[in-house]
């Protein structure tokens, strides 16, 4: 029998496992150096796209540029993983 990360942990360290929202969605800091701060746009680009995910549904393309996600400004990639986590399951990121 293959064990799993979740059948190795205790019940109280599964529960400490980040949950959140999945969009399938992989990005990067649009400014990657000291250089891209006064040429890069603010926001994070789309990198990669999880096949059949809510954000391949969504309609988004590597390349594309997030600024703002639920009203909230998205500057950097750990910007938009606190996002991710902190939405529920099945909720809508917009």
């Amino acid at each position: 029998m293959r064990e799993t990360l979740t059948s190795i942990l205790s019940e109280e360290e599964r529960r400490a496992l980040p949950s959140g929202g999945f969009t399938g969605v992989f990005v990067t800091d649009a400014r990657q150096s000291l250089e891209d701060l006064g040429e890069a746009p603010e926001g994070v680009l789309v990198d990669r796209i999880v096949e059949n995910s809510p954000g391949d549904f969504a309609g988004l393309q590597k390349g594309d540029l997030i600024v703002e996600a639920d009203g909230k400004p998205v500057q950097y990639a750990s910007a938009w993983r606190a996002l991710e986590l902190a939405a529920q399951p099945g909720s809508r990121i917009a």
